[in-house]
């Protein structure tokens, strides 16, 4: 009736991801209808849920345990994408394990996941689903890229050189306490591979 003070409507209290379809009729002071306006139609956004409450369990090539108080490094993408939506700077726990920070913020979903921790090359996991309160066993990483050029070749081979018969805990990839054969038979085998 009259003249309107807006010529918008906030609808409330609807269902998250759902549909829904409005038409309009005036009515005067006499109570006469108009007739309907066109259709506007829209969807409800669908909340985003932000992951909480997630455990990594990082694997190490030549390692059958992961020491407490190593550093990696987490980047997620999404899917096919080189966007970094964000990263996680994680520290293992007593247990050798990676709890994401509630620092970072990240929804709920798919992403490739790299993976990065000192002296082994850079592994990427594609589509990697994440949700809340769930673990996820990260990718094997390779050993042996001890100047950390994400590549293992003949740098590497003299940084271990020059630990040769020593207890040297970088260049001891197999963790028996002395860098020999056994240590430089996985850079042997690794030899020439690079990261993601």
């Amino acid at each position: 009736v009259g003249t309107p003070s807006t010529n918008s409507y906030s609808d409330t209290g609807l269902t998250a991801s759902t549909s829904y379809t409005y038409r309009v009729r005036a009515v005067d002071g006499a109570g006469n209808l108009s007739g309907y306006s066109f259709t506007a139609s829209g969807t409800t956004q669908t909340p985003v849920v932000n992951i909480t409450n997630v455990t990594f369990t990082p694997s190490l090539q030549g390692k059958s345990s992961i020491p407490a108080n190593r550093s990696f490094t987490l980047s997620f993408y999404p899917p096919g994408s080189t966007t970094l939506q964000a990263t996680a700077l994680m520290t293992t726990d007593a247990t050798g394990k990676l709890t994401f920070p509630a620092s970072v913020v990240l929804p709920t979903g798919n992403y490739d996941l790299l993976t990065a921790t000192s002296e082994y090359l850079k592994k990427k996991q594609l589509n990697v689903a994440l949700s809340s309160n769930t673990t996820l066993v990260l990718a094997q990483l390779t050993a042996g890229d001890f100047n950390s050029d994400n590549a293992i070749n003949s740098l590497d081979s003299s940084i271990m050189n020059a630990q040769w018969f020593s207890n040297n805990a970088q260049s001891d990839i197999n963790a028996d306490g002395i860098v020999n054969s056994l240590a430089f038979s996985y850079l042997n085998s690794n030899w020439n591979k690079v990261g993601d």
